[in-house]
């Protein structure tokens, strides 16, 4: 499996612990989008994508 593709879009305040979200893309197929790239206490890291759905 090979990282095919990267989006990267800075935030307008970068002084936030919230540095970028990204997309990445493995094998032209397979997306995972709204990565969080976060300033941590021991450098950045990555954050996986969370979303609350609405009880319906």
């Amino acid at each position: 499996m090979k990282i095919t593709e990267v989006r990267v879009k800075l935030m307008d305040y970068p002084d936030d612990r919230l540095q970028a979200f990204c997309s990445v893309t493995f094998d032209n197929c397979f997306v995972i989008r709204d990565l969080k790239i976060i300033e941590g206490s021991n450098g950045p890291f990555v954050a996986m994508p969370s979303r609350k759905l609405t009880s319906h």
